[in-house]
């Protein structure tokens, strides 16, 4: 098991947080407070980066509906950048497709 580690890159027109490894429910206090920490200068977008995801249940599915909410509420656009794999298949799946604005991965 590997626990998220979430980066945060302040860009100057947008915070870009990096989440790092695992996303389920033990990962959601860790989420929440760069959430937080990345709303805080309300940017008018947000991105985040799920290339370093290892894996993501329900609960870590959950976690960025929560993410969508809380830039919902704050007024920014949320956006998933470098989704693929596992994540993408279940965002497919679960027909969460359609609530993000996501950018997958470049295929090579």
């Amino acid at each position: 098991m590997t626990a998220l580690h979430v980066d945060l890159l302040r860009h100057p027109d947008r915070p870009v947080m990096h989440l790092v490894g695992e996303l389920d429910i033990t990962a959601l206090p860790v989420l929440r407070q760069a959430v937080d920490a990345a709303l805080a200068a309300q940017p008018a977008t947000l991105e985040v980066d799920v290339a370093a995801l290892t894996f993501c249940d329900s609960s870590g599915l959950q976690g960025l509906l929560q993410i969508q909410h809380a830039a919902d509420q704050n007024g920014a656009a949320l956006r998933l950048i470098h989704v693929q794999g596992q994540l993408h298949r279940v965002l497919r799946l679960t027909r969460l497709e359609a609530a993000f604005d996501i950018e997958p991965a470049a295929t090579t």
